[in-house]
This record gives C-alpha cells, structure tokens and sequence, in this order.
C-alpha cells in the first residue's frame, strides 16, 4: 500500500517526507513520520489525523536533493497509544505529543533530546527514549521526567516492556532499567553468539524480541 502525500516522490508541493514507523492500537493500525505525519488506516485507507502538526519541508531550489531536505522539528520516530483518543507521537528536540480525541497537544518534558521510541505500559506510564542516554517517563497529565543518569551517554533506539521491566536497544547492547537501582543495566544474554546489534524491541505473548543489523535474539524474562 502506499499512503498518499507520504514519501519523496511527489509531482507537486508540499513534500512532508517518510513514514517512519508503524504500531497496531487498539485494533487499528497507525503510522508516523516526518513533516507531523500522523495516519490511521481504516475502511478508506489511510488518512491523516493530525493536521495541525503537519510541517512541510521548504519548496525545493535547484541543485537540492529531496533526501537531505529539512522537514522541521517534527520529524516523528515513533507512535503508541491505548486508544484512538488516547496517542502519543516521539520525535526531534524531546517532542512528545498527545492525542486526546480531539487535539494534538505538546507534553511537558524534562529533555531536548531527538527521541527515537516509545511504549505505553499499564497504568497509564509511558516510557520513551532516544540520544545521549535519554530515558524519560510520564504521561499527558503528569509530564515527563528524566529516569537515567547523567553517565549513560548510549543512543537508545528501541523500547520494550516484558513482565514489568523496561528493555532499550542501544548502539553499547541491550539494555534494562533497574527500578530498584534506579540505574540502567546491561543485560547479560549469555548466548554463544552475543546478540550485541540490538535496534528494535518488541514484547509480546510472554517474549522479548530484539531485532538487530545482523542478529534476532528472543527471551522470555527468566535469566
């Protein structure tokens, strides 16, 4: 499928740039990018559902390359939500938005960081991280706060949860967070071939799955 007004390879104006990333919720599916780009797929396709966020890039001059083109600060990463009136969207400069069913509105964060993933948890706490060790953690209402500290200095891109504990795919290794430490830790895979390429987390059905350049490792959560 191809969404429409998405992607480079456009005939006229405006160019909004990629998708980045793709994520069911609650049933449906819903994907980010640059330029704002927020679409939900449903019985029409896929349609745009936050058009104040969209940010076009610059109409191009000649001698530019559209793959190098600015497309602002809302170059969104990554999506999670509980619900179609319940969203959030991570990207450049610590940006989380919320969707509450009616407007997208910018949370309060404690970072400037370019953000990279994210997961909704339970009791409505969600995680997000990115550069220079960012590890944030909150929700619309709250805000977001700082969780890791000031020596993890590792590109986090990958977020996942499995039976409580929060997992981060980073350029170092996988990595955990040690509620009780407050600390982020290395996980020890003790697998022959070390899983040590981890880019992108996903937990389901009582499984961790993490998907690297060369490696895809799984654990079940009992070391």
């Amino acid at each position: 499928e191809r969404i429409e007004g998405a992607g480079l390879k456009r005939t006229s104006l405006p160019i909004y740039g990629y998708v980045n990333a793709i994520k069911e919720i609650a049933g449906a599916l819903y994907v980010c990018g640059s330029g704002g780009q927020v679409y939900r797929r449903g019985d029409d396709g896929w349609r745009h559902i936050a058009e104040s966020l969209k940010t076009p890039a610059a109409p191009p001059q000649p001698g530019d390359s559209a793959a190098l083109k600015d497309f602002g600060a809302r170059d969104f990463a990554d999506i999670d939500g509980y619900s179609d009136a319940d969203l959030y969207v991570v990207g450049g400069s610590g940006e989380i938005y919320h969707f509450d069913g009616a407007a997208w509105v910018r949370c309060q964060t404690a970072s400037n960081e370019i953000l990279n993933a994210l997961c909704c948890a339970e009791s409505n706490e969600v995680w997000a991280c990115g550069f220079n060790g960012t590890l944030l953690r909150g929700n619309a209402i709250d805000g977001f706060k700082e969780m890791s500290s000031y020596d993890d200095n590792q590109i986090f891109s990958g977020i996942a949860i499995l039976k409580g504990v929060v997992y981060l795919a980073s350029n170092e290794g996988l990595f955990y967070f040690d509620a009780k430490s407050g600390k982020i830790e290395a996980v020890e895979t003790l697998l022959e071939q070390d899983a040590d390429d981890p880019n992108m987390l996903s937990a389901a059905d009582g499984v961790l799955l993490s998907i690297g350049f060369k490696t895809i490792a799984f654990f079940d959560g009992n070391i």
